[in-house]
């Protein structure tokens, strides 16, 4: 009971502590200006359609890229696991290698899958 009453405790300073954080009042917001859409990284004016592909797009996608989306990490650094090529996994490696399933019904019939007649429509 105590500890249901600590982690209700701790969310609840948590949620105090976020809140205390949010702004309502505008007016407590600097100033900002966007930058030029038209202008690129070095200062130079976008005049054509061709310059805005060939420059201004990349460097807007690129900003995206790094402030927005994020970046995938790179290769890892250990070697990755393989299930098609690569050393056999030994005994005690991990995860286990299970047997292979066996398609022989002999030992139980029973177990056999049976076969079921097709159905046609006049």
């Amino acid at each position: 009971m105590k500890a249901i009453l600590l982690h209700a405790a701790l969310l609840l300073a948590l949620a105090c502590a976020a809140a205390a954080q949010v702004n309502y009042d505008e007016s407590l917001i600097p100033d900002y200006t966007l930058p030029d859409a038209l202008t690129a990284r070095d200062g130079s004016k976008i005049q054509t359609a061709d310059q805005w592909r060939a420059v201004r797009r990349p460097e807007i996608l690129e900003l995206f890229r790094t402030h927005v989306f994020g970046r995938a990490p790179g290769p890892c650094a250990w070697p990755a696991a393989s299930t098609t090529n690569g050393p056999t996994p030994t005994e005690n490696s991990w995860p286990p290698r299970l047997p292979a399933l066996s398609t022989n019904y002999s030992a139980n019939p029973a177990w056999a899958p049976q076969s079921r007649p097709q159905s046609t429509t006049p």
